[in-house]
């Protein structure tokens, strides 16, 4: 994975350098910053993360994908949650963090941005 990737997908994922940094390098935000400018290649266990991260998102979409097409029929409007914050996000979600709160936004605009649900 090379620098703009990484960045990239930390975008699409909707998480901040600090995030990206501490869930999912273990480091610094400095040191993502460094990756993300090519100073330092990005090393291979963050970009195995991040592919992981890349397969989660898309079976996410491919679940609420079948589920939707499977309540749709006489719906006329499909919501999905977004959530602003991360404790409203852990109100309604006791085990989660704050990959799964992004990952949960990154969903929930990709379902908006395809014009396939709203958001409430």
């Amino acid at each position: 994975m090379n620098n703009k990737e990484l960045q990239a997908l930390r975008k699409l994922f909707f998480l901040s350098t600090a995030e990206a940094a501490e869930h999912i390098g273990g480091v610094s935000a400095r040191s993502w910053q460094h990756w993300e400018s090519g100073r330092y290649k990005v090393p291979d266990d963050v970009a195995e993360k991040m592919n992981s991260l890349i397969h989660h998102r898309l079976s996410i979409i491919k679940t609420c994908e079948d589920l939707i097409e499977e309540k749709a029929q006489g719906i006329e409007s499909i919501y999905n949650h977004y959530y602003l914050t991360l404790s409203d996000y852990e109100a309604k979600n006791p085990e989660a963090n704050v990959i799964h709160w992004r990952m949960a936004q990154c969903v929930a605009a990709y379902f908006l941005g395809s014009k396939i649900a709203s958001i409430k």
